[in-house]
């Protein structure tokens, strides 16, 4: 495809899993990227509707936790579901925004739920955003072409306890801020 990743100054080191990276989402060329910045086993929190998709739906439910964003059943299921896998060490992968905004859109509104798991698990907070990939591979098909995959992780968050829904959207909106003020000065 000709896309090459490319770490940016200041970018901050990868930790030891476990953790919850955290990342903006804009293209299909997110996964590789962010599977290109983790040499550790990520386990992704994805829509269910996806694993239904020819070809991509049957590697997408193996590698995935699935979740059926209506159902409280469903989202209660996952934290069961990623407590087994941090037992074995993995890093999650969650993209807050909870699909890919329309073009026009630089950051869309965040989910609560990788914020809450992290607040439940014990988990610290890896911050990173992804410069290029909609300029590369757009969901259209009909835009971009090969360049380089501009990424940063711009923050890592240590867990500290938070127990109220409060105190979670708190951390939400700081980690939302901390994207989009780093989106703007980068573009």
């Amino acid at each position: 495809m000709g896309c090459t990743p490319k770490k940016l100054e200041g970018s901050l080191e990868l930790p030891e899993p476990p953790f919850v990276f955290v990342a903006n989402h804009t293209s299909q060329l997110d996964v590789m990227l962010l599977m290109h910045i983790c040499p550790h086993p990520l386990v992704f929190v994805g829509k269910k509707e996806l694993s239904k998709t020819w070809l991509f739906g049957s590697i997408y439910k193996r590698a995935a936790v699935l979740v059926q964003r209506e159902s409280a059943e469903s989202r209660k299921q996952v934290y069961y579901s990623i407590k087994e896998k941090m037992d074995n060490k993995r890093g999650i992968a969650i993209f807050p925004e909870a699909g890919v905004p329309p073009e026009e859109i630089l950051l869309s509104e965040f989910r609560r739920g990788g914020f809450s798991m992290a607040a439940e698990h014990k988990l610290k907070i890896v911050v990173a955003n992804f410069y290029d990939c909609k300029k590369r591979l757009n969901w259209t098909y009909f835009h971009g072409g090969p360049g380089q995959l501009r990424y940063r992780i711009i923050d890592i968050i240590p867990w500290q306890k938070r127990d109220s829904l409060e105190e979670i959207d708190a951390l939400k909106d700081e980690v939302y801020e901390k994207m989009k003020n780093d989106l703007i000065a980068n573009p």
